[in-house]
This record gives structure tokens, C-alpha cells and sequence, in this order.
């Protein structure tokens, strides 16, 4: 029998869950600490003492944290990011005064490559003012021939002395968006590749040789090595865990959730396991970003324990947005007693959460979330789209497979096509992506 390990860490509290498929073993919870890494080490130790089990026997370990606010917060460190913008594109909406504070927004460095600024000279300028990583984002990312030339140039010039990252990593149109999320994703970098070397040393020192993943902001997991490339992708993800949790929890593939919060009743669907995803994009504090996310919407309350009769209306005409098709679909019900909606029973199942499951639901999310991987590309109509599209899919299957998901079991495939008009020969970006289950068994990654 293998194991399965899901942390969820969310301001100074870390809680540690041991599962197999359906049944959780042991669980720990550790608060107010003031180094995040005694504070794993603790949890994951205490965790093994109290189960008994041979770590060789853990598969995988899950974790469920923003990266951002660890990295804003100090807590991990900080990379000095330069911007390499090409031509005269400038940028429109970022506000790092605002949304990084001041200390993160010295750590961008903007240079323009022209005729008159070459990219010697700005990768020059950039060495001298202790750049860690360049990033670049041109109009046209995928598949573009100006962008793989200048990754070669840059390649040629710096000789290692810069990671390098571009907007094909965020796939999804939008010029600006897609910007916002490369340079946040830039200032992510660092710290995230300090946090995974730190867990090796103490997977290692308690003989844990598992795979690991995280849990991302659509509410499905991405493996380690993604991570470190991408940790946008964890922003607020440890409470998308939580909702993924207590439906996995409940049992529960196609449901919606209502729980209350300080100051909101918040409402959810899911949907094959996963997560409704929003038709916006992401806001973070003025923000907006390309990320995939959850459609969680919001309802004000007071901080009386009834309910207004305001405020159910609202609920109610929330969960039919969400629920467009007026499927039956169960109800979870979080912090908020039964008696509070009893107009719910009449039309629906509804499962009270029991408050057991209310402190462990995060890390047991982080525990049972799918996998996802995803492909893109730019495919043209009038040169064999389907057979690209066909291969597409048998790349991504692969790719799948390595990533850790388990193909023996159900499968869940999506397909989004976007015209591109501003390209000639009627061009689409082409998404497609998989998710499904873990597969259990032994350390089998590279």
C-alpha cells in the first residue's frame, strides 16, 4: 500500500494530512511559528511518528501555498527582475507601488531594445545592476520566430548568466495581462526554487523520496519542476484547496458549495472534481492577471451569526449563476448552520460540513487533487489541423503519463480553440489539456 502526504499552509498555521485513496490516517497541525521550514520538517516528522509508516511507502507529497505571499512577506527571497520589452510597447497597467509595495517594485528593471539600445548593451546594463532573471513578452509569443531568435541571442551574449523567460509560458491572449504575469511570475522565481531546495534537504533527512506537487490556483496539481517555473500559478491556492478538499471529502465529483467566511458568504461549483473556472480574468489587489481561476463569488454579511433575508436572495441567485443548466446537484453546506437555508432542503441534498472536516479539508485538497498538464499551439486551418491537433493530444498524452497521472483511470480532456486574427491563413491558438488522478506506486519521476 502507498501514501499520500498533503500540506496546506496558510499564514502561520501548517496542517499536515497522511491519506490512501479514501482514508486519512493521521493528521497534524502546527500554529505561530516563526521559520516555515522547522515548521514542515515538524509537521511532516510528527506526521510519520504518529502513523507509523515506512516513508518509502509515501508516493507523493502535495502542497497547497501562495509562493507570492511568501515571497512578499520575506519569508523567501526576492530575484531583481530585468524587463527586456521590445520596440516601444509600454507597460500600461502594472503598479507595482500598489500591488508589490515599494521594496518589489526597485527589483524591476525596464530596458527597451531598439536601434539606438542594443541587446548587448541592455544585457550589459542588466549584469551591472545584479539582474538574476530576464524577461521578455512580445506581441505574437507562440510559435514566434522574432522571440526563439532573441532567446538565442540572448543565450549567446549572457552565457548562463541570466534565467531567461518569455510570454509563451502564459499561453492566454491578452497582451497586457499576459505581461502583468510574466514579470509577477518573474519576482516568484527565486524564492520558489529556495522553498523546493530547502523541502529536498528535509524529505531527504527523513528518507521521504517522493514526488511532489502543488496545488494551483484552478484547484489542480502541477508537478514540482513547473512549479519552479511557473509559481504565479499558486496564487491562492491554499484556499482553493479547501474547497477542493471538502467536496473530496463529501465525496462528491459535481456540487456547490456554500461557506461563510469573516466578512462573505462565499459560493463555488464544481464540477468532474474541479473547480468551476471564472470567464475573467484574475485580480490581485488592481492587478489583472492570465491565470487560470476559480468562479467564486462573494457575498457581503455582517458579523451578526442570522442571516438576512437580503442575503439569502442574493445566495440564492448566486448558486443560479453558477448553476446555469439547473442540474440536481448536491449542496455543501460550510459554517453556516442548516436551520439558517431550510428552503435548501426542499429542492436539494445538502451536506452540512461536520467541523472535523473544517481543519483538515485544505490539506486533505492538496492530498486529492487531480493532476493537470496542458499543450498549446498555433495550429493553421489549411495546413492538416486536424492531424496537428490529433498529434497534439498524443504529445500531451505522453507527456501526461511522465507527469504522473494516472491513464489507467478516468481521464478528463478539454479542448479550446481561439482565432487568431491577426495572423494570416485563418491561425487558432489551440489549448488542450488533460487531468486526472495520481498515479500511486513507487518514486518513479527523473
Amino acid at each position: 500500500m502507498y501514501y499520500k502526504i498533503g500540506l496546506h499552509l496558510k499564514k502561520s498555521k501548517i496542517t499536515a494530512l497522511l491519506c490512501t485513496k479514501n482514508i486519512i490516517w493521521e493528521n497534524f497541525s502546527l500554529e505561530n511559528f516563526s521559520d516555515i521550514f522547522y515548521a514542515i520538517k515538524k509537521a511532516l516528522k510528527e506526521l510519520l511518528n504518529k502513523s507509523g509508516v515506512n516513508p518509502g511507502k509515501i508516493s507523493h507529497l502535495n502542497i497547497a501555498v501562495d509562493f507570492g505571499q511568501l515571497v512578499k512577506k520575506g519569508v523567501l527571497p526576492r530575484a531583481r527582475i530585468g524587463y527586456l520589452q521590445i520596440g516601444t510597447k509600454p507597460i500600461h497597467d502594472l503598479k507595482p507601488e500598489e500591488t508589490f509595495g515599494p521594496e518589489l517594485k526597485e527589483l524591476i528593471i525596464t530596458s527597451e531594445v531598439s536601434e539606438s539600445n542594443n541587446l548587448s548593451g541592455v544585457l550589459k546594463h542588466f549584469q551591472e545592476a545584479g539582474v538574476e532573471i530576464v524577461v521578455t513578452n512580445t506581441k505574437l509569443s507562440l510559435d514566434n520566430i522574432e522571440e526563439k531568435n532573441l532567446l538565442k541571442k540572448i543565450g549567446n551574449l549572457c552565457r548562463g548568466k541570466f534565467k531567461v523567460m518569455t510570454g509563451e509560458s502564459f499561453a492566454d491572449l491578452g497582451f497586457i495581462r499576459r505581461e502583468n504575469t510574466l514579470l509577477y511570475n518573474g519576482l516568484l522565481i527565486k524564492g520558489t526554487e529556495k522553498f523546493f531546495s530547502e523541502l529536498s534537504n528535509i524529505c531527504n533527512s527523513l528518507g521521504l523520496y517522493c514526488n511532489i506537487y502543488c496545488l494551483t490556483t484552478n484547484g489542480t496539481l502541477m508537478s514540482m519542476n513547473r512549479t519552479a517555473m511557473l509559481p504565479v500559478k499558486t496564487i491562492n491556492s491554499p484556499d482553493i484547496s479547501w474547497l477542493v478538499g471538502i467536496c473530496n471529502l463529501e465525496q462528491l465529483k459535481n456540487c456547490l458549495v456554500i461557506r461563510r467566511g469573516d466578512s462573505y458568504i462565499y459560493i463555488a461549483a464544481i464540477r468532474n472534481g474541479v473547480p468551476q473556472i471564472s470567464p475573467f480574468p484574475y485580480s490581485k489587489e488592481n492587478l489583472k492577471l492570465n491565470i487560470s481561476h476559480p468562479n467564486v463569488l462573494k457575498i457581503p454579511v455582517t458579523s451578526e451569526k442570522k442571516i438576512s433575508s437580503a442575503v439569502k436572495e442574493n445566495v440564492f441567485n448566486a448558486l443560479k449563476r453558477l448553476n446555469l443548466q439547473d442540474e440536481f446537484l448536491p449542496i455543501v453546506l460550510a459554517g453556516i448552520p442548516y436551520e439558517e437555508f431550510p428552503e435548501l432542503f426542499y429542492s436539494n441534498v445538502v451536506f452540512p460540513v461536520h467541523y472535523i472536516y473544517e481543519g483538515i479539508a485544505g490539506a486533505y485538497g492538496a492530498a486529492s487533487a487531480l493532476l493537470e498538464v496542458e499543450s498549446n499551439k498555433i495550429l493553421v486551418y489549411k495546413k492538416k489541423k486536424e492531424t496537428e491537433i490529433e498529434n497534439l493530444w498524443q504529445t500531451l498524452y505522453r507527456n501526461a503519463e511522465q507527469e504522473g497521472i494516472d491513464l489507467e483511470q478516468e481521464v478528463y480532456k478539454y479542448l479550446k480553440e481561439t482565432p487568431l486574427r491577426y495572423l494570416s491563413d485563418e491561425a487558432s491558438l489551440v489549448q488542450a489539456i488533460l487531468y486526472g488522478n495520481l498515479k500511486y506506486g513507487p518514486y518513479y519521476t527523473d
